[in-house]
This record gives structure tokens, sequence and C-alpha cells, in this order.
């Protein structure tokens, strides 16, 4: 699939402005316009929009932002307003995204970003890194409050800014650890300085910290990491895929796993140990690949793949569409009042690998595993091919929207809106919004990430000892 990234970069190349409109205001009769436009689109592209969404409340939304736009507003202003009728779709793929957005980067960059690295457990949130630098909150403090207004509610006001698949919500603190400062500055807002409650033993304690820039957090966190390889734990193998998606020239998946499961053969591999966790999805392909290898017959990875429509779209003249568009629309079947696209290979009934792997398999996810890897794990966990240990899975695990996108630029405020055009539906048995659910379910604490400990591959390891 098209994953955030790929798409934070069509949308860059394709729609990225030469200057910043983030204080720049549009009237309210050219926002109205924008919200027209982005109801219009919706309605007519996206597969999946009333899965989880019952029509009377989307267009109360839609009334209730349209009533608010009472005077002009900035584009930054206009995007939160928005986006509470992107998340309410509950569509991890449908994204919104600034006019200027640049991928790994802060929603809107900022000079006072909140300067903390948390970790959240549920309402709580604790210190993982002071990225300012003054080191005055040890790591592992639980924060209680920021501007006086307490984590438990700065967490329900950041939900509605957080897109999901269904009714999952282990990709709620997955997206808040790894995305809070920057959703805080969007949605909330920035300081100068920012007051924290924290608890030092029994004891409360305020203090106060420099806001910082939002570069600064942004390189803190990168890391250049291979989107997969296979490690050893004695004679135990780890195939750790942190991405579906990579460059084919670089890093080709499918001979990467054709290795990998002769050297099991070659090693007569009794446990294999896969960890899709944070691991967001990519090339669809890929996870039907990687199940071939795991299956002992022929199987059908996809049941059908689903479209609204098979009309042009009437918003053409402002969105980008896929190069063979016009094309494929010839292509698209319709039965009974519904539209399917007919041509993905894993739709069709696909051979399992002479070589597949006979042991015993152990999936770990958490709430970071999305779109093809929450695939991946529909047709383990329904086929009983796998031990999963770990969190419930970020992305549903039965249907999700995705495939190939219609970018829509906005024309007034030129925010981006990433409508995925397919539903992708597993051949599998509908789990009512859900991920996939772990046999075991193992939540690494703080205390675990700052002792670098992996609670969920040690209880993985403890099981394979145990059976031996």
């Amino acid at each position: 699939m098209i994953l955030f990234r790929l798409l934070a970069v069509l949308l860059l190349f394709n729609f990225q402005s030469v200057y910043s409109q983030e204080s720049r205001k549009f009237s309210a009769a050219q926002l109205k316009e924008d919200l027209i436009l982005v109801n219009q689109a919706l309605q007519e592209a996206h597969p999946g929009l009333f899965r989880y969404l019952d029509k009377a409340s989307y267009e109360q939304t839609l009334r209730s932002i349209q009533e608010s736009i009472k005077d002009s507003l900035t584009e930054k202003e206009f995007y939160v307003r928005l986006f509470p009728l992107i998340s309410k779709i509950r569509c991890g793929h449908t994204k919104l995204l600034p006019s200027n957005y640049q991928e790994g980067k802060f929603l809107y960059p900022t000079e006072q970003a909140f300067p903390l690295q948390l970790y959240f457990e549920n309402d709580k949130a604790y210190v993982v890194e002071d990225y300012g630098g003054s080191n005055r909150i040890k790591p592992g403090t639980a924060i209680t409050h920021i501007n006086g207004v307490s984590i438990a509610e700065i967490r329900k006001q950041l939900i509605p800014a957080i897109t999901v698949d269904g009714w999952v919500e282990t990709s709620i603190n997955t997206t808040l650890n790894k995305h809070f400062n920057s959703l805080y500055a969007g949605f909330i807002g920035t300081s100068a300085r920012y007051k924290l409650h924290y608890k030092e033993g029994k004891k409360g304690k305020n203090t106060y910290l420099e806001g910082i820039s939002s570069s600064r957090i942004i390189a803190a966190q990168q890391a250049a990491v291979l989107p997969f390889e296979l490690q050893w734990k004695d004679d135990v193998a780890v195939l750790v895929i942190r991405s579906f998606m990579a460059e084919r020239a670089v890093f080709d998946f499918e001979k990467f796993a054709d290795s990998v499961f002769v050297q099991l053969k070659e090693k007569s591999t009794k446990n294999l140990v896969i960890d899709l966790r944070n691991n967001e999805g990519g090339i669809e392909d890929w996870g039907g690949y990687l199940y071939s290898y795991l299956t002992d017959s022929g199987f059908r990875y996809y049941d059908r793949i689903e479209v609204a429509r098979k009309d042009s779209f009437s918003f053409e003249q402002h969105a980008w569409l896929p190069p063979f568009y016009k094309q494929a629309r010839a292509m698209i079947l319709e039965k009974e009042g519904k539209f399917y696209w007919p041509l993905q290979a894993y739709l069709k009934e696909k051979p399992a690998q002479p070589n597949r792997f006979k042991g015993t398999v152990y999936l770990l996810l958490n709430g970071g595993s999305f779109s093809v890897s929450s695939e991946f794990a529909a047709m383990v966990k329904y086929h009983k091919r796998a031990i999963i240990l770990g969190e419930e899975s970020g992305g549903d695990g039965y249907v999700n929207n995705s495939g190939v996108f219609a970018i829509l630029t906005l024309p007034a405020s030129k925010l981006q809106l990433g409508i995925p055009l397919g539903s992708f539906y597993m051949n599998t048995k509908p789990v009512g919004g859900r991920g996939v659910l772990p046999d075991f379910i193992v939540q690494p604490t703080i205390q675990d990430l700052l002792k670098k400990k992996d609670p969920v591959m040690h209880h993985t390891i403890g099981i394979i000892a145990a059976m031996k």
C-alpha cells in the first residue's frame, strides 16, 4: 500500500507551495468552498467512508465545522477545524496534511516545541529524553500536567487528531509516543516556556522548560535502519521486517525472503520469530509473498477489492490521480451495485512455496503494525499458522482502505487530502473493526524502554525454551 511516507513524498513532489501559508488568512467563504470540495471528494472516492461512521453523524460533523467558520482563518486554524471530520472516518490511510508538509517533519514547524520525549502508558506519560538537554527531569519521571492541563485531558484532546483503523486503540499511544511533540504543537499550541508538574517519589513538583526548535527534535529522532534483516538468537531465527516499503533496486524483499528460507532449511531451523512491530506497511504483494512461505497449500490472500465508483470524479481538476487512472476505470467490474478492482495478483489462488517453512512460527505485533503488516497477521491468525505475541495490531484485522490514492489540493487553503481508492478485504472473516489480537498480550513499560529490555521478545524466547 502507499503509506504515509510515500503519500507525503507525492504531496511534496506534486503540490508543495513555494512559500509558507501558515500566517496567511483565508476568508470564511473561501474555506467553506474548500469544505464543500472535501465532502464532495470523500463521498465520491472513499470506498469505506461509512463503514464505521453513520451518515447522520458525518453530516452533523460537516455542519458543525461549516457553522464554526465565521471569520477568516489561517491554514493551520482551518486544518485543526477540519481534522475531526477525517478522524471520524476511522481510516488510518486517509491523510490530511499541511500544504508545505515534508516527510518526517512536524505538521507545522516551530521554534517553541515541547522539549521532552514522552512514553504513554494508558493515561500516564513518562519522560524518555529531554531533547533540550537540560536534564532537569530524570528519565522515567511521570509528567502529570503540562501548562496546568492534566496528561489525561491532553491525551483526550489529541485523540481526535489521530487517524485510526476501526475501533483499534493500541495505535493511539503508539502514535502519541512517536508524534506527541508535533501533535501538541499543531492541535494544542506552543509556548516559549512550558510549566510542568511531575512526580518525584510521592511528591509533586513544578518546573519550567524552554521550548525548542522542532528541527532539533526531528534530528534526534532520525536513525538509519535496514527495512528487513535476519537475525539469530542461538538456533532461533528472528526475521525483523521494519517496513514492507523499500526501493526494489536496493532492497528486493522477494529475493531477500527467498534467501532467508534457504538458510532456514539449510540450518534445519525449527523456530522462526517474525517481528512486525512498528511496521507501518508498504507493498501489499510482499505480505502475500511472505505468507506463501508459511502455508502448506494453495491460498487466496485477498477476497476482494472494492472501489467507490467506476465513473470519473468531479473534483479531478483539483487532484493528483495515479497515471493509469483513466485507463484503469474501464477495468472496474460492477456487480449488484458494487464496484470491484480485479487486477491484483493475490486475488487469485497462489501456490505454497516449495521451500516453505514447516516449523513453529511466532509473530510479534504492536499498535504500530499497520496496513500490510495487519493483512499478513490476519492471514496468519485465521489459519492458525503462528503464536502471536505483543499487542493488538494497529491496522484493521480484516479490511483496510489503501492501494492507490487520489490526492486532493484544496483551492484556497492548499491543504492536502489523501483519499485511498480501494478497500482490501482479506480472505478471512470480519473482526468487527478490531485489529489482530495476540495470543499473549505483552506490553512494554517505561522501565523496559529505559533499560533497553524487550519483554515481548523475552517472553517469546521463554516459550520456545519451555517447548524444547
